[in-house]
């Protein structure tokens, strides 16, 4: 360090956690010795102009060592097995990625629901000794083959790898197994955000892009390793006149004039049905949607974001049969 005054011989607790000067306790658990440098360099750059931390190791225990998609050690206990080795990685890595939720640091962590437990390793001695599903030996009761120091846990990821963007709790790369489908990686992105389109999701195969739902064959059928999902924002629109509740409403799963006055509750009894406008950019377009009570849908206009939707005052008319249709049109659309 170029801060002698700032060196410090201190032991490394059980869970990972050692003291330092300044920082007080840090948490170092399953980084690398280099890792664990340039952690704590960026946690001493905000009160030391060049921080330069060198971390060695003087004696090493009794260790369990981690490889694969990621890299890392625990610290071996007597009678340790390989199920409670993985729980008690987790629990490691958990902690590391709540210390650094946007992952800027050079810290080698990996959301454990992107590791393939039917497929874990043992590597002792230089020998493999097998693949163990760890899954399955969970959901039996069995805690696995009894780990040694110096035993090494491989890991690696799940096969199948789907890219989820957009309008999600948690962007990025999620990891699937075989027969598992699109709307499964986005459930494991955290799900859709409150303001999600569910009917403009684009999908990218192969460099092939086709725009799909959510409710589509393909979202609920597998997906394939190199998959990406874009979920787009819902468009909002405004509904303003003779409606039930006049405001904003997002058209998540059909964006058209129809959906929209549903959404606001539709048109009240005194409604002109006849010369419903879309505002679009400053232009006014008219639409007949009086004719829906007989099936007719050809004044049912697409919408855009940022559309406004004025239903004029007219004389006093019999809406039932208009309210009746509509809610039967709206019947048929999904619900996501």
């Amino acid at each position: 360090m170029n801060h002698p005054d700032l060196s410090v011989d201190t032991m490394i607790a059980g869970d990972g956690t050692l003291s330092m000067p300044i920082l007080g306790p840090v948490h170092l658990g399953g980084l690398t010795l280099q890792a664990a440098s340039a952690f704590l360099d960026a946690k001493l750059s905000p009160y030391l102009k060049y921080p330069a931390v060198d971390v060695r190791v003087d004696t090493a225990g009794q260790t369990i060592f981690v490889t694969g998609s990621t890299v890392g050690s625990l610290s071996y206990q007597p009678g340790e097995t390989l199920v409670v080795a993985i729980a008690g990685w987790n629990q490691q890595q958990a902690a590391l990625v709540q210390a650094d939720p946007n992952n800027q640091l050079p810290i080698p962590t990996i959301h454990s629901d992107a590791i393939d437990l039917r497929n874990v390793g043992i590597l002792r001695d230089g020998k493999r000794l097998g693949s163990y599903n760890v899954e399955d030996l969970g959901r039996h009761g069995n805690s696995g083959p009894l780990l040694e120091p110096g035993d090494e846990i491989m890991l690696s990821n799940k096969p199948i790898r789907v890219d989820v963007h957009g309008d999600v709790r948690k962007s990025g790369p999620q990891y699937l197994y075989p027969g598992e489908t699109l709307a499964q990686a986005i459930d494991e992105a955290g799900g859709l955000n409150t303001t999600a389109s569910t009917s403009n999701i684009t999908l990218d195969r192969g460099g092939a892009a086709a725009t799909v739902s959510f409710a589509s064959q393909t979202v609920t059928s597998s997906a394939r390793d190199g998959d990406s999902l874009e979920i787009h924002p819902a468009p909002v629109v405004s509904v303003v006149g003779m409606v039930g509740t006049p405001g904003s409403t997002a058209l998540k799963s059909d964006t058209t004039l129809l959906t929209a006055l549903y959404l606001v509750g539709g048109p009240n009894r005194y409604a002109d049905l006849k010369h419903v406008e879309v505002v679009r950019a400053g232009v006014h377009t008219s639409y007949d949607i009086s004719r829906l009570a007989h099936g007719d849908l050809s004044g049912n206009a697409p919408l855009n974001d940022g559309d406004v939707v004025f239903v004029p005052e007219g004389h006093r008319i019999d809406i039932l049969p208009f309210i009746s249709a509509l809610g039967g049109y709206a019947y048929a659309i999904p619900r996501l």
